[in-house]
């Protein structure tokens, strides 16, 4: 592994002295480096997506998330780096995440910094001077962090928690989206489709953020629904999920053939989509959030996915059902905490 980071070493060196590199200069030798380090991952640099506001990269290994990874330009201040707001919002949101500026790594396990390291130093004439103790701490630091994976989710509190951080991260990608003038025409026609039926006025600039919320709900809740009616006969998807969205909800049934289609690729804050269907898709914990007596037929766990993260089981009072339009509105006008529920 000493070879690959002196080679890594050597490539950022070569372009940083001649004085014209910027931080996207050196991200196909990050890349390179971390595919290298295994050949099982994949490091994805999608420069549409970043410009919405998601993490410069993204890995997978096997076809699922174990990471992400924040850059930023050579010799920039990670201090101040790690005080801004994007930093913030992805340490809440993200259980696996570097912040680098290709010398310095700092890890970040469930927000809380778990490890650092340094490879080396600028010195005079732009020319990197190589630390050999920090290249071997570097060399373990990557290494934990490529091996790490999200702590198991065992209680619906668990996934409550864990959806609530995705829903998070895809509301603020969606406004950074809009604020950009970055924003797809399909998110557009979403927003205008949530304002004639939901709420209106809120395709109005000022409440992109309203919409963004409430979106960001609907995955999560349309997910959820689709991942209950899931019988197979193959492994929960994404595509294909609107087939699996009960009759009974007809507006969330059209709505996901658009949210969960193809052309779902192309936005910024898809990757979040995807982690949130491994996550339905390998564990059997939303059954407890589903589960039914003979004795209480309307008792269904909520999840909550409110911007404090709060969560707790609640029962609805029975028969408080009703057509859905009619229910997901009056949730959606609601000011108080969010509360996903059937």
């Amino acid at each position: 592994m000493s070879d690959v980071i002196k080679s890594y070493l050597a490539k950022i060196d070569r372009e940083f002295k001649t004085g014209r590199a910027t931080e996207h200069t050196h991200r196909p030798a990050f890349k390179d480096l971390i595919e290298s380090l295994d050949s099982r991952v994949s490091a994805t640099n999608e420069p549409k997506r970043v410009e919405c506001g998601a993490p410069d990269f993204i890995l997978r290994r096997d076809g699922l998330s174990i990471g992400y990874v924040e850059t930023k330009d050579l010799g920039k201040s990670l201090d101040e780096a790690e005080d801004s707001g994007q930093l913030q919002r992805y340490k809440k949101s993200l259980p696996n995440l570097i912040l680098t500026d290709y010398l310095e790594f700092r890890w970040f396990v469930d927000g809380q910094l778990r490890d650092s390291s340094r490879l080396g130093r600028i010195g005079k004439e732009n020319k990197i001077l190589p630390d050999k103790k920090g290249i071997d701490e570097t060399t373990q630091l990557l290494k934990l962090f490529l091996e790490s994976l999200p702590e198991p989710i065992t209680t619906p509190k668990d996934l409550s928690e864990r959806a609530a951080k995705l829903a998070h991260i895809i509301r603020d990608t969606i406004v950074e989206a809009f604020e950009k003038d970055k924003a797809s025409q399909d998110l557009r026609e979403l927003r205008d489709a949530f304002a004639d039926v939901l709420i209106p006025d809120l395709n109005k600039p000022e409440k992109v953020a309203e919409f963004a919320d409430m979106y960001a709900q609907t995955i999560v809740y349309g997910l959820f629904a689709a991942r209950v009616n899931h019988k197979g006969p193959g492994p929960f998807q994404r595509l294909g999920a609107a087939r699996e969205i009960p009759k009974t909800n007809p507006f969330l049934k059209k709505l996901f053939e658009t949210i969960t289609g193809s052309s779902l690729d192309d936005e910024p804050y898809v990757d979040f989509v995807d982690d949130l269907v491994q996550i339905l898709a390998n564990t059997d914990t939303w059954r407890r959030c589903w589960r039914t007596s003979a004795n209480a037929p309307n008792r269904k766990i909520r999840l909550c996915i409110s911007t404090r993260h709060s969560w707790r089981p609640t029962i609805p009072r029975r028969g408080s059902g009703g057509a859905f339009t009619t229910h997901w509105s009056r949730w959606c006008s609601t000011s108080s905490s969010r509360w996903i529920t059937s």
